[in-house]
């Protein structure tokens, strides 16, 4: 019996030991996948954050342009303090900037395509870029903005691990978005009309047109406002044959002074109704600090640019971004060709050449949005002769030697020269007709009545990291690796998003959105994400 008692308790000690080493076993195959799956959940996390650095990044650009700490055109050398960070703008030509050892590979503009098929767009050009970098917590960011030639800006931003800023770009655990951002108007455009045409030498118009200041709508009917005045002109006015003006809820009229202003002086008034007088020097600088060039000097405006309240050239370089700038009547006309007949909506239209006919052609139906059109040559010598076709918009010309039959202009004209460029400003059966609705539609060419924002975005270079290390063999079914596991990276482009950029779910990919980044303010009234078919790029 005593026997008996002494085996079954060393059988029970075997067992119990048995049971120990097992337990011991998975415990510590237990212990091994917890500190396995809190590596890959640390993983996970620095690669949501280098995606929330990378955005942190594009938001200092954004609010920098917003604040106008950061002035375009970018020009290198300067150092500008912005949102807590340290903006530098220098030349990268010749600069190896993404550490592959070819420089310069993408070009010389921000174009927003992969010349060189690396999978990369943009990252080593040799413009003037805005580079800027800083730091969330253990993770880095590295961003560069650059300014394209159609206005809009490409920014470029990298999140990376904060103990991987030795390594070159390309060998960085990184996540990379590229975003394009552009200007959109914050307000009406910043300028005052004084009538439906307005005029620095002599109107003479005959045959049957009719230059109208009531208001009228963007279908070209009266809305009921009165308007403003019919003509404007520093010398004399006269409507001959059966033409006539009208203005200031009063139906068109010959030579009536209820319409027409004769002999206007631009000295001792309020031009620009801001309620100050001649507070402008004519001299391509804002005096009075009200972010407006030389809109209320005592005398006409002394160019286009002044007409509108901006700083010298500023016309002619947006037609040169939008590519509305023509030096050849041929040129121009191919343009409307192919934009069905009208001129560019929306646009800066500068026309640079001396004569602009013997017909002068608009187009065959109004342009939508309106636009602004330059006819201008140095010393206001340009001519444009008889005019036709239809135009929606402000029309800023030197000399008019006919507006003939079946013309339509919808919006204002303003004429420089100060004499009469033939023997009639107009005739024919055609209307010029005062439109604050389609003024205010107007393209803006102030910066500051210009607000920055998203219009798309996307992950260049997603980073995807995947577990990975030698199978365990010894038969611990809680150890998947052997040693500490490694991680391998792949990476992708994704396609454009469009609206205000939100850093995708990391847990489900890399999506796009349409909800506001951090530090952004949502999309501008009435605009969301890209414009019908215009490509983002």
């Amino acid at each position: 019996m005593e026997r008996r008692t002494r085996q079954e308790q060393g059988s029970a000690m075997v067992v119990a030991s048995i049971v120990i080493v097992l337990l011991v076993g998975l415990s510590g195959g237990y212990i091994a996948m917890a500190v396995s799956e809190a590596k890959a959940n640390q993983r996970t996390a620095e690669y949501a954050q280098q995606l929330y650095a990378a955005d942190a990044g594009s938001a200092v650009i954004i609010d920098s342009l917003n604040a106008r700490r950061l002035p375009l055109p970018l020009v290198a050398g300067q150092s500008i303090a912005s949102s807590g960070y340290t903006i530098s703008t220098l030349s990268s030509a010749g600069v190896n900037e993404d550490g592959d050892g070819t420089t310069d590979e993408e070009g010389a503009v921000a174009d927003g395509v992969d010349n060189d098929g690396d999978g990369r767009i943009d990252e080593d050009s040799s413009g003037v870029k805005a580079v800027v970098t800083g730091a969330m917590g253990g993770v880095n960011f590295t961003t560069s903005a650059m300014e394209r030639a159609d206005g809009r800006v490409t920014v470029i931003s990298t999140g990376y691990r904060a103990d991987e800023a030795a390594l070159a770009d390309s060998d960085r655990r990184a996540r990379r978005i590229q975003t394009i951002v552009t200007g959109v108007p914050l307000s009406a455009p910043s300028f005052s009309v004084l009538a439906a045409v307005t005029s620095d030498g002599p109107v003479q118009t005959l045959g049957n047109i009719n230059i109208d200041g009531r208001d009228h709508d963007e279908n070209n009917a009266l809305n009921g406002d009165p308007g403003t005045w019919g003509i404007t002109a520093t010398q004399s006015i006269d409507n001959g044959g059966a033409s006539g003006s009208g203005g200031n809820g009063v139906a068109p009229l010959q030579n009536s002074p209820l319409t027409n202003q004769a002999d206007y002086t631009y000295a001792g008034k309020d031009n620009d109704l801001d309620g100050r007088v001649d507070e402008e020097a004519a001299d391509g600088v804002d005096n009075d600090g009200d972010g407006r060039v030389d809109e209320d000097t005592s005398d006409f405006p002394a160019s286009p640019d002044a007409f509108v309240g901006v700083a010298p050239g500023t016309l002619k370089a947006l037609a040169l971004a939008s590519g509305t700038y023509f030096t050849t009547e041929t040129d121009f006309d191919a343009a409307v060709t192919a934009n069905g007949g009208k001129v560019p909506g929306g646009r800066v239209v500068y026309l640079d050449f001396p004569t602009w006919g013997p017909d002068a052609e608009f187009g065959s139906s109004f342009n939508d949005p309106p636009s602004i059109l330059v006819h201008h040559q140095e010393g206001s010598t340009a001519v444009a002769k008889n005019l036709h076709g239809m135009f929606k918009g402000l029309f800023i010309a030197d000399g008019i030697d006919h507006v003939n039959s079946g013309t339509q202009i919808l919006g204002a004209l303003a004429a420089f020269a100060t004499s009469a460029a033939g023997n009639a400003f107009g005739n024919g059966d055609s209307d010029i007709n005062f439109s604050s609705s389609v003024l205010g539609r107007l393209p803006n060419v102030n910066p500051l009545d210009v607000g920055y924002r998203t219009l798309a975005w996307r992950e260049i270079t997603e980073t995807s990291f995947t577990l990975s290390g030698t199978p365990n063999t010894s038969g611990d079914p809680g150890q998947i690796y052997e040693g500490d596991p490694t991680w391998s990276s792949t990476s992708a482009t994704t396609s454009f998003g469009t609206g205000l950029y939100s850093p995708p779910d990391p847990g489900a990919g890399s999506t796009s959105s349409t909800t506001s980044a951090p530090g952004q303010s949502g999309d501008a009234p009435g605009q969301s994400g890209t414009p019908p078919g215009q490509s983002p790029q």
